[in-house]
């Protein structure tokens, strides 16, 4: 009896204090926790390269992604030398477990001047992200009204 109090008092202890949660949650992905609820996981290539679209070459630097709650967020800086850039689109390919393309990660610049530097936070809501590829990613100038009729649909 003195036995199972015992185990039932450890298990309450690591419940409040998410311990449990979170090495439950660390199991299946890759990388320390941060938080109770703050996974990292991989960027697959490096924290810092580059990305070529339409003859502009976009630097990406301090790339991470982090999972919140089922939602994959990569966060990093991006610039460009190029001329300003209107409606920027960012995507980002995010795999499962077992490699499988499960999704981009989005995130959105209304205009980019010559060597800003834009803090992107681009998002995916899918809890089975386990990996995201910053080096294939893609960067396009989109049009925003059609931006705005998809959004419509």
């Amino acid at each position: 009896m003195k036995r199972k109090i015992l185990i039932a008092g450890i298990l309450a202890l690591f419940s409040s204090c998410s311990i449990i949660s979170g090495i439950a949650g660390v199991a299946g992905s890759v990388g320390p926790i941060i938080g109770a609820t703050n996974i990292i996981t991989r960027i697959i290539g490096s924290k810092n390269g580059e990305i070529k679209a339409k003859d502009v070459k976009y630097r990406f630097s301090d790339a991470e992604l982090v999972m919140d709650n089922g939602v994959a967020i990569i966060t990093g800086k991006l610039s460009h030398n190029g001329p300003v850039k209107k409606n920027l689109v960012l995507r980002v390919p995010c795999q499962d477990k077992d490699g499988h393309e499960i999704g981009m990660a989005t995130d959105r610049i209304e205009q980019m001047e010559k060597y800003q530097k834009w803090e992107f936070k681009a998002k995916l809501y899918n809890p089975d992200v386990r990996t995201c590829k910053m080096t294939e990613a893609k960067i396009t100038e989109e049009n925003i009204d059609e931006i705005l009729l998809e959004m419509e649909k």
